[in-house]
């Protein structure tokens, strides 16, 4: 276990740590971001779109900020980099829409994004051997896919008439990306060895739950389910001038692990809708965190590597079994809400 909650305290509220010595971040920037939709009405129930749009995604003031800062979803350590670019991407989409009844739609959409100046995170390798992650900005990248829609309420089966007040809703998206050998924008991480899917960008997508409705619409009940493939979290085949990549180890990306996420909202709304009461269970099923480096490059968690940390050499020796290696596994517990609202 690590404890990143020592507590640290300096003369007149003064941290060192975070001395930048006058580095300061600033930036104004303007964007022409034109979009162009085309719809065409093929029948009362079913509408065609073809679009293109330019977008631009800003980096975070923390993935600006030259300092090392503890990521405390994965327990490692961060650090910014002050020149990284804006991304811009140009977008191509097709959706076809069918409305079958009020609320209620069938869609099928393919988009293709095209992305120039990607931000992406990567261990830093002139940082070896500690662990510390830089982000860079990575150009010549695309992500393409396929994406499946629907909402249907079930008042379509005569034998139960009560089903009327129950909708079942999901999406479901398939991805692909792809990011060749290229020069970063960082000195620190100059160089990305090899073509890799976009970090952050999984393989699949699925959204899927189901509301109930009763006491004329003033109670709901939803329950969801979500659940990410597998996708990279930091680049681990990168070079740098006079280091490779990490001196005298195999370099491995730094996956995220799928988690099935499942959530409860329940909703009653009472003297005409003027006070609202609202209770929700987030991650029911306690779905674990793990960050893993893959091993056998199947982009997909094995069973986790165990070794034996008493062995006086941490080489072949001290394995004891499995495949893939655990960076993290952090256990979240659920989390219970309550709201009340009143509207006058």
């Amino acid at each position: 276990l690590i404890d990143i909650y020592d507590q640290i305290t300096y003369p007149n509220f003064n941290t060192p740590d975070l001395n930048l010595n006058g580095n300061i971040t600033a930036r104004t920037t303007f964007n022409f971001l034109p979009s162009l939709n085309i719809v065409y009405a093929a029948t009362r129930k079913l509408n065609l779109r073809l679009g293109y749009s330019k977008t631009v995604i800003r980096p975070e003031f923390r993935d600006l900020a030259d300092f090392t800062r503890v990521d405390l979803q994965t327990y490692i350590l961060t650090q910014g980099f002050s020149g990284l670019k804006s991304t811009s991407i140009s977008n191509y989409d097709f959706k076809a829409e069918y409305f079958p009844g009020s609320g209620e739609i069938f869609a099928f959409s393919a988009f293709y994004k095209k992305l120039n100046d990607a931000i992406e995170k990567g261990i830093d390798p002139t940082a070896f051997p500690v662990l510390i992650l830089g982000t860079f900005n990575v150009s010549n990248v695309y992500v393409k896919g396929v994406e499946a829609e629907i909402r249907k309420k079930l008042d379509f089966l005569p034998f139960a008439t009560w089903l009327k007040n129950v909708t079942l809703f999901g999406n479901a998206t398939l991805l692909k990306s792809k990011v060749p050998a290229q020069f970063s924008n960082n000195p620190n991480i100059p160089y990305i060895e090899v073509e890799h899917t976009l970090t952050g960008q999984p393989k699949y997508i699925i959204n899927a739950g189901v509301t109930v409705s009763a006491f004329k619409n003033s109670f709901e009940a939803t329950m969801t389910y979500n659940k990410t493939g597998d996708h990279i979290y930091a680049l681990n085949e990168i070079a740098a001038p006079g280091f490779g990549a990490f001196p005298g180890s195999k370099p491995y990306h730094i996956y995220i692990k799928p988690r099935d996420m499942l959530d409860i909202s329940i909703s009653q709304s009472l003297f005409k809708d003027k006070l609202k009461l609202k209770f929700n269970v987030t991650n029911l099923l306690k779905s674990p965190f793990i960050s893993y480096q893959d091993i056998n490059r199947n982009e997909k968690f094995d069973e986790p590597l165990k070794i034996n940390t008493a062995s006086p050499t941490l080489d072949n020796s001290a394995y004891v079994s499995g495949i893939d290696n655990t960076t993290s596994d952090i256990k979240p517990q659920r989390t219970y809400s309550f709201a009340i609202t009143y509207n006058f």
